[in-house]
């Protein structure tokens, strides 16, 4: 309830107990007053929200991939679901209907197709807080799984897993709930089928395929990952060219105050979170790699692992982000003086 309306009012059932009690009818027009403030400051704060939220197709789909902004999806969302839903925590077991788009019609659209590259049977799904979930192709064309943007026709926000949430039909389909029991993925924005080509663009003129990559000088660091999501807890291998051999391959040179900006895949909700700086003293000094590979028969990386490119880091590091980065799409370098200069 708007509390600016709703102290007004009281404020003028105190001054009225002074000269005469306020009726009844004036309480309730009062607060029926505060109540529709309340709603339509709710419903611009939703609105406000979802606006610049944007849905990403990428992978193995018609063209490389597809781009829906807001208004797209509100008029694709046009699938509902009558369903329980674990995350509906005022009652788990009610069903309510949910309106959302069906991934499995949007996979159809852009002709999605399973791939013999990492992770080519699987639909990796993104959310603006990190989060990556992988999902059997096979399973999203089995049940009538949506992206919902309204949970009993009111409008999904972020305390509620929106403005987009993945969601499964367990009532209808009770077989999806001994599969995901835990529910979707909340704050989707980017679905991947299979795992996108290397395509790392390099101070915004050169852009290296696989091939490329692969042929500059390689590393391997090894140790315990950095990473979020999807990377075993014990020792492991990464394989790639480190940033300074991609830098120099691009005839970009790196001087002291410079900065190295390396760009992941966008996160809707926080900004900061879509690039990593690093300082070219750290870059020059030890083993920053583009991780390509892992482990000891040097497999590629799948989207469920955050590739095709992630961001490295050598045991000698000393300045290392937490958490290191994924789905690395471009490197750029800031011109800056030395530090203390």
């Amino acid at each position: 309830m708007s509390w600016r309306v709703l102290g007004a009012a009281l404020s003028l059932v105190a001054a009225s107990a002074c000269s005469r009690t306020p009726s009844d009818e004036q309480l309730r027009a009062w607060l029926d007053e505060a109540k529709r403030e309340n709603e339509e400051l709710a419903k611009r704060n939703v609105d406000s929200e979802a606006a610049s939220w944007t849905l990403s197709v990428r992978g193995n789909v018609a063209g490389g991939g597809a781009d829906y902004h807001w208004r797209d999806i509100v008029s694709m969302a046009t699938t509902h679901i009558k369903t329980t839903c674990p995350t509906h925590t005022s009652d788990v077991n009610a069903v309510v209907d949910y309106r959302g788009i069906e991934i499995a019609g949007l996979l159809d659209s852009l002709q999605a197709r399973e791939g013999p590259g990492p992770g080519g049977t699987e639909l990796t799904i993104v959310a603006a807080d990190g989060y990556i979930g992988t999902r059997k192709l096979a399973e999203m064309r089995r049940f009538p799984v949506i992206l919902a943007i309204e949970e009993g026709g009111v409008p999904l926000t972020k305390n509620t897993g929106g403005p987009l949430m993945e969601l499964y039909p367990h009532t209808s389909h009770p077989e999806s709930k001994a599969l995901y029991a835990e529910g979707g993925a909340y704050y989707v924005t980017t679905l991947i089928v299979g795992t996108e080509p290397l395509a790392l663009q390099v101070g915004g003129a050169r852009r290296f395929s696989a091939k490329e990559m692969n042929a500059l000088p390689q590393r391997t660091v090894v140790g315990k990952s950095g990473f979020k999501f999807r990377w075993p807890s014990t020792d492991v291998a990464i394989h790639g060219p480190r940033v300074r051999d991609v830098l120099a391959a691009a005839s970009i040179p790196l001087g002291p105050g410079d900065r190295v900006v390396v760009r992941r895949k966008p996160r809707t909700d926080v900004p900061q979170r879509e690039s990593t700086t690093l300082r070219a003293e750290d870059v020059l000094a030890c083993d920053v790699v583009i991780g390509l590979r892992h482990g000891e028969k040097q497999a590629l990386l799948p989207a469920a692992m955050g590739g095709p490119a992630v961001l490295a880091f050598g045991p000698e590091c000393v300045n290392k982000p937490a958490p290191w980065p994924m789905f690395v799409e471009a490197i750029d370098v800031v011109r800056g003086e030395p530090d203390g200069g």
